[in-house]
Parts: structure tokens; C-alpha cells; sequence
């Protein structure tokens, strides 16, 4: 009995520990701790120097880059739509993938590494713009560069046989047969 007793205590103390608030010397208090996420809430700020230093070390390496609208090769094009903190958007590739392909065939363009930029090539992510995706890159076609004044698919289907697509010329929308043959420029997310 004594036996159980013991592997008992072993092995269920820990979780009693870490379900009740714990104070360390020093000033650290944590109301509570989750163990399997490892998240600590309401910790007080680093009394000591150590202490202090090791929180900026920490806080600056999990600080995800931010990023503008412009050309980024580390992204692999150009950023056409950032977030409002900077750490999420769309990027279009600065080439076309294809001059004349039915909108079945744009994705398999848009997959093929050949079909991109030397950065662009970097990434598999890439896919067909939704139409109102493509409606921000005609809006910056001459920032983003390298567009024709021609029609572009989106991905955005319209009906089992239409899809929608964009003039580059006005910026007219409409939506047309999927046998068309369109000019496709990819997007990817990040």
C-alpha cells in the first residue's frame, strides 16, 4: 500500500504544483501557469539586470519581420496588400506565367517553377488571384510592373462553365467561358 502510496504522490504532486499561483523570490509572480502550452501569465517585469536582459533577448526573437508595399524578393515579388501590423499580405509575382492559357490551364502554368522569377521560383505557394485580388493589382499594375493591357483570369468562378477575369486596359471586369485563352499572373500569400 505504502508502495502506491508513493508512485501516487510522485507522480500527481506536479500537477498540484502547477495549478496553484506561485510566487518567486524576487518579485516574479504568475497567477497561472498552463504546462502543456507552456504559457506563463501576468508576470511582473525582470527586477534584475540578467533578468531583463534575457527577457529582450527573448521578446527580440520572436518578433516576426514587418513589411511595406513594394518589391520584395524575400517574398518573391511585389507586396501589393499589407495588414495593418505589417506581418501578413499578398505578394504578385513581377512576370507573367502564361500569355495564353484557359482558365484550367492557369494553375498548372502557375505551378511550374519555370514559369516565374528568379524570386518568385523560390516559392510554391503561388496560385490564381481572386477577382477582387486581381482588382488591387490593376490598381498597382504600374508599380507591380510587367502587366499588358489584355484580359487576366482570377480564380473566382462565376458558374460551372464561367470564371471571372479582368481587362488590364480599363480595369472592366467580367466573367467569360473557361475556354478562353487568358493571361494569368500569380499571387501567394504570407
Amino acid at each position: 500500500m505504502k508502495q502506491h502510496f508513493i508512485i501516487c504522490l510522485v507522480f500527481f504532486s506536479p500537477l498540484f504544483v502547477f495549478s496553484q499561483n506561485v510566487e518567486v523570490l524576487g518579485g516574479i509572480k504568475a497567477d497561472s501557469l498552463n504546462v502543456q502550452l507552456g504559457l506563463i501569465k501576468n508576470v511582473a517585469d525582470p527586477i534584475s539586470a540578467q533578468d531583463a536582459a534575457t527577457k529582450a533577448y527573448v521578446d527580440a526573437s520572436n518578433s516576426s519581420p514587418t513589411y511595406t508595399i513594394g518589391l520584395s524578393a524575400e517574398q518573391g515579388g511585389y507586396i501589393f496588400w499589407v495588414s495593418a501590423d505589417g506581418k501578413h499580405g499578398l505578394v504578385a509575382e513581377t512576370e507573367n506565367q502564361s500569355t495564353f492559357a484557359s482558365w484550367h490551364e492557369a494553375q498548372d502554368f502557375i505551378s511550374d517553377p519555370d514559369n516565374h522569377s528568379a524570386d518568385g521560383d523560390e516559392f510554391r505557394d503561388w496560385r490564381m488571384p481572386t477577382k477582387y485580388e486581381l482588382n488591387e493589382m490593376y490598381l498597382q499594375k504600374v508599380a507591380i510592373g510587367d502587366f499588358f493591357n489584355s484580359f487576366y483570369w482570377s480564380s473566382t468562378g462565376a458558374d460551372a462553365e464561367n470564371a471571372w477575369g479582368q481587362f488590364f486596359g480599363n480595369g472592366a471586369q467580367n466573367f467569360f467561358k473557361h475556354n478562353n485563352g487568358f493571361f494569368v499572373r500569380a499571387v501567394r500569400a504570407f
